[in-house]
């Protein structure tokens, strides 16, 4: 496995030369997102990485040709494009040429230009001083207090400006507004009887009420959890700082009965030793690695990292995605920020582009659909934070947003997993204030404003928005490894690996049959849904007005959405009957 790099663009400086005394047409103007602090101005020598993202071609008929090739009823369904054909339809080069041009001819150097192979964003790296006069700014530093992020301090303008004709050949540059992820840990909890370096002789294995792997495949009906043919790839993606040991998947893999097996290619920071030391470092991660391989075994997994310190790690991971020819066809993102701060809408909105070139391509990403319920974590200590604030990028109508349930590890009825009813978390869910409604999920989601239990007031939330998640899994206390000792832990940052892992599995039937990877999913999970009542297990009972914590502990809000029969706002359509959803998957041509 090789990951594409980044290559220089060779420019020959044929455009007219920008005179130096053209004044900047347009300003941008950033927020600031709560938490962080303004400091000190940046020192001019300071190293600041850049993006100018170059406005993409076509992406209204790219966006047609994905709706046509991943609607089953349509007799385009599965003709997936290759890398070069979403290249050609939507790259374009020229645009990517120009702000070369402008570059080098306000002294930028060639050696700090960086253009991706697809020809679709320009990397930059400069001193702020020398950032500072190219785009008519001030950096600063700011500060954030919380205890999770290594990397707590952040270089960035609080607004920027670009000339006229370079503006109408970029989407954004990353100067301003965009903030690392500062999303709290999952914390891990005791598990009795469990002690280090395996599991005690004569303990109860697994202890009732914890989820493992073999409980996964009882509850969904995964009848093969292997995967057969080598094609079939996933992937997970990590950031803040999170990393997993070697020894950690082995010692799991050897304790459930899966069959061992290593990552196959790391891309990014991975520091194995942290996982010995702190156990919160390594948490989230190796809940991934650990339950996407215990769900689809034997399938070549990338771990793919982007470093705590990036100031844009979702785009920058999709900007890596993007560019790699023969990426996984499967990935899991258990992260999230706040749609209303974690970044500004153009780069949203370019999240949602780059989201959709992927499913040309036939690639599935799903995303977790967060841990403390409509109001998200920014309210998890702080009642006052109490409103509808959707997660990004699950909000992302071009990736499948995953929920979490509870009860089957406990043999009871699978429910919505909240924390008033023990769950530890609270399912994220609700609806976007950035991305509008998908014509696929209209239908559902009308059905669901219409006879919802207990709805809040149609003037708090955007009932035009995406509304998610898209499906659930169980996400309720799962057992991991991490240095050498088991742990319990609850999220949806479970339940997105699991039902990725889902996916690998059928798209190795499906590679395996001669067909194509199953791609973008949301089409085919709503209209399945819709004729299918077997293929989807109905989650009708939970409230999704609290967030994470103990019962009793918790910040509860005034409103929140209530599960019913059918798609809601907590869990989607529910969980997969695994044997009716991927037995109509597999069968598709």
């Amino acid at each position: 496995m090789r990951t594409v790099g980044l290559l220089v663009l060779a420019v020959v400086a044929t455009a007219a030369v920008l005179a130096h005394a053209e004044p900047p047409a347009h300003t941008f103007y950033g927020n600031t997102p709560r938490g962080w602090r303004k400091g000190s101005r940046a020192e001019s020598s300071h190293r600041v990485p850049l993006i100018f993202a170059i406005r993409q071609r076509n992406v209204d008929k790219a966006e047609q040709i994905l709706l046509e090739i991943s609607n089953p009823k349509s007799e385009h369904w599965s003709e997936h494009l290759t890398l070069e054909e979403v290249r050609l339809l939507t790259s374009d080069y020229q645009a990517a040429r120009g702000v070369v041009a402008w570059l080098l001819d306000n002294g930028v150097s060639r050696d700090d230009i960086v253009v991706t192979p697809n020809h679709d964003f320009v990397h930059v790296t400069l001193t702020a001083g020398d950032a500072e006069v190219l785009l008519d700014t001030e950096f600063y530093h700011f500060h954030h207090p919380a205890k999770h992020m290594r990397s707590r301090t952040h270089v960035q303008a609080e607004q920027y400006s670009l000339p006229a004709h370079i503006d109408d050949l970029t989407d954004f540059v990353t100067a301003s507004q965009i903030f690392p992820n500062a999303h709290p840990r999952t914390q891990k909890k005791p598990i009795a009887g469990a002690g280090p370096k395996g599991w005690p002789v004569g303990a109860p294995f697994p202890p009732p009420g914890w989820v493992v792997p073999n409980v996964i495949w009882r509850v969904y009906g995964i009848s093969n959890p292997s995967v057969s043919n080598q094609a079939s790839l996933q992937s997970v993606y990590e950031n803040l700082a999170q990393s997993y040991a070697p020894s950690d998947l082995q010692l799991f893999q050897q304790t459930f009965n899966i069959a061992v097996n290593p990552i196959a290619n790391v891309i990014g920071p991975n520091n194995a030793t942290d996982c010995q030391f702190n156990v919160d470092d390594c948490g989230e991660a190796e809940l991934d690695v650990e339950y996407i391989m215990g769900v689809a075994q034997n399938s070549p997994t990338w771990f793919w990292s982007i470093a705590d310190s990036d100031n844009f790690p979702f785009l920058d991971w999709l900007i890596a995605v993007g560019n790699t020819n023969g990426a996984p066809q499967v990935h899991s993102v258990s992260y999230g920020d706040i749609e209303a701060e974690g970044s500004p809408y153009d780069v949203m909105m370019r999240f949602n582009t780059e989201a959709m070139k992927l499913g040309l391509r036939g690639i599935s990403v799903m995303v977790a659909s967060g841990d403390d319920g409509v109001a998200n974590f920014i309210a998890r200590q702080n009642a006052s934070a109490c409103g509808f604030n959707p997660s990004y990028p699950a909000t992302s109508p071009y990736v499948t947003a995953v929920g979490a349930t509870q009860g089957p590890e406990m043999n009871q009825t699978e429910i919505a997993c909240t924390s008033t009813t023990g769950g530890g978390i609270t399912t994220g869910g609700g609806f976007s204030t950035v991305y509008p409604q998908p014509a696929y999920q209209a239908a559902a989601v009308s059905n669901y404003l219409a006879n919802a239990p207990n709805l809040p007031p149609t003037s708090m939330f955007n009932t035009s928005g995406r509304a998610y998640p898209d499906v659930a899994v169980m996400g309720h206390s799962y057992i991991t490894v991490g240095g050498g000792n088991f742990s319990g832990a609850d999220g949806t940052f479970a339940s997105s690996p699991v039902f990725a892992g889902m996916i690998t599995l059928i798209n190795s039937a499906r590679l395996s049959a001669g067909k194509n990877a199953i791609g973008f999913l949301n089409q085919i999970i709503y209209q399945l849904a819709a004729s299918n009542s077997g293929a989807f297990n109905d989650i009708p009972s939970g409230t999704n007005n609290c967030c994470a914590g103990e019962p009793g502990q918790q910040v509860c809000c005034q409103y929140g959405f209530t599960a019913t029969t059918g798609f809601d706002p907590l869990t989607g359509w529910g969980s997969p009957h695994f044997p009716v959803f991927s037995q109509y998957l597999i069968n598709l041509p």
